[in-house]
């Protein structure tokens, strides 16, 4: 009996845990309200209390100095809402700092996403810009967060910011750490993208040896065979190249028109007539359309089979080879059987609503006999997703509020950083 109830009172404990680990703008305690001179708010104990004590001291220091309202909170879970939106909020629901200078900063870590933001007032964005804040949360803080030392974190990163602002060559020290990582980021890129194109330039060179081998074997493993069936059998390898010479133009780009124009060599490659033995000659595009069906000529203007041509003047023999396009809309009729078939239009007939669904036609026409097709289809009836109209909280509601500080705004600058 003593393991069912020692299980259920894990249960009860971690959902109580779930749902008062949540907080809202509104339901974090405001300590500045209860005490005038804490600079922090830290409702789940995630800030170990030398930590919280240190922390306190050197803000209230700080603003008795330079009147900076420096703030920490350290929450474990804001619910959905992604930690440097929840800072703004707060920042701006609490008007840290003196209305005068927006000379406030909040420094926010949210443990269930792993983030920390700092989020200066107007005012000090100009010391602590975007970069900064984001290199002190880089440098003093994450290092100590994946150690799970969450106050030693928040104090590294407070002494830090109270460096820079208290002394401009600080600043000047940090920018100058972030050239020098810039240039050796920069470097290292250099070097990454020099030995990728090393790599790319010889991967080409041996694409080019392969092709080049495997179309040559191919072209003398045809032999004195007939030209339509050469090119029908070296034709079948002209989509790859293509790809290829996409991916590799450097080298490919050469080999493709090369293959190119031996294709259009046994394309054109003289025939002779099977009746009379005299030499077929190659109509011209305007010459071909008296010898050509209606169908056919239909198949040449969608584009999608080419014909050629070949008549006997001796004896009036003909000959239509037919070269089917490699991209195309266009199929086969089920009416008249030429390649000229292909969707004309898609009408909505019924357009859906949340409670049913609609209804839509595709109209398919042939360009040679004009036969039509209709296929209806049904459109899925469309969903709406209900708007979370509140974010749960739990404790400290009658805590919140502006007015404890000096009326300060942020405008949504600053940084935020993961250790996750």
């Amino acid at each position: 009996m003593r393991k069912p109830v020692i299980f259920g009172l894990l249960f009860c404990f971690c959902g109580l845990m779930a749902f008062a680990e949540t907080w809202t703008v509104q339901s974090v305690p405001n300590t500045r309200l209860q005490d005038a001179g804490s600079h922090t708010s830290n409702p789940d104990g995630l800030i170990d209390a030398q930590s919280q004590t240190e922390i306190d001291r050197i803000l209230a220091q700080t603003q008795n100095n330079l009147t900076a309202d420096i703030f920490v909170v350290a929450l474990q879970s804001t619910g959905d809402v992604p930690t440097k939106q929840f800072a703004t909020e707060l920042f701006n629901e609490w008007h840290i700092g003196h209305a005068e200078k927006d000379n406030g900063l909040l420094i926010l870590m949210v443990e269930d996403q792993g983030l920390v933001t700092i989020e200066p007032g107007y005012g000090m964005e100009g010391v602590l810009p975007d970069a900064i804040c984001m290199r002190i949360i880089q440098k003093n803080i994450v290092p100590l967060m994946r150690e799970g030392k969450y106050g030693e974190g928040l104090l590294a990163g407070v002494q830090a910011v109270v460096k820079v602002i208290s002394d401009p060559k600080a600043a000047e020290e940090i920018k100058a750490d972030m050239q020098t990582e810039k240039a050796a980021e920069q470097a290292r890129l250099k070097a990454k993208w020099g030995n990728i194109l090393m790599v790319y330039l010889l991967l080409s060179i041996l694409v080019l040896i392969f092709s080049s081998y495997g179309s040559s074997k191919k072209i003398k493993a045809l032999g004195d065979q007939e030209p339509y069936s050469a090119y029908k059998a070296l034709s079948t390898s002209k989509g790859g190249y293509g790809f290829l010479a996409v991916i590799f133009p450097l080298t490919m780009i050469f080999f493709y028109v090369w293959y190119n124009r031996k294709l259009r060599k046994y394309r054109r490659m003289p025939r002779l007539c099977p009746d009379c033995g005299k030499p077929l000659n190659l109509m011209t595009e305007k010459q071909e359309d008296v010898y050509l069906s209606t169908g056919q000529q239909a198949e040449e203007m969608v584009g999608s089979i080419d014909y050629d041509a070949w008549v006997c003047l001796e004896c009036g023999h003909r000959l239509f080879l037919s070269y089917a396009k490699s991209f195309t809309n266009y199929k086969t009729c089920p009416n008249c059987g030429f390649k000229t078939f292909a969707q004309e239009s898609d009408k909505i007939l019924l357009a859906p609503t949340p409670l049913s669904c609609g209804e839509g036609v595709k109209i398919y026409s042939c360009a040679n006999c004009h036969h039509e097709l209709r296929k209806r289809y049904t459109i899925p009836m469309v969903v709406v997703v209900p708007m979370n109209s509140g974010r749960g909280g739990f404790g400290g509601g009658g805590l919140g509020g502006g007015g404890s500080f000096g009326g300060g705004m942020s405008g949504g600058g600053g940084a935020t950083g993961g250790w996750r």
